[in-house]
């Protein structure tokens, strides 16, 4: 966010976008991708977090059990709100432009 550069919207210009990286003159497209970049920078800190706290007390196993227990269900419910985020601001967006 600092460098304006939000790696969650050159992501989106490649898989949704057809490569195209235009997002950049949307500002409301450009703050979301900026507000989940470090969404997922946050949630990836905290899995990193738990795991090397775990990793610093010898706690192999935990490890493994908290990679499938918490890693996952972050991971999902962050995707799942990066794709709902986005497809909000686009279908606005497609709305105004249509009316």
């Amino acid at each position: 966010m600092a460098i304006r550069k939000p790696l969650i919207g050159y992501a989106w210009g490649i898989m949704a976008n057809k490569g195209r990286q235009d997002w950049f003159g949307n500002g409301r497209l450009f703050r979301t991708f900026q507000w989940l970049t470090v969404l997922w920078a946050v949630s990836l800190s905290v899995r990193a977090g738990i795991q090397a706290y775990l990793y610093w007390l010898g706690e192999a196993n935990a490890i493994g059990v908290v990679r499938i227990l918490v890693s996952w269900p972050i991971y999902a419910a962050t995707f799942a709100f990066t794709i709902w985020a986005i497809h909000r601001v686009t279908s606005a967006q497609k709305q105004e432009a249509g009316a």
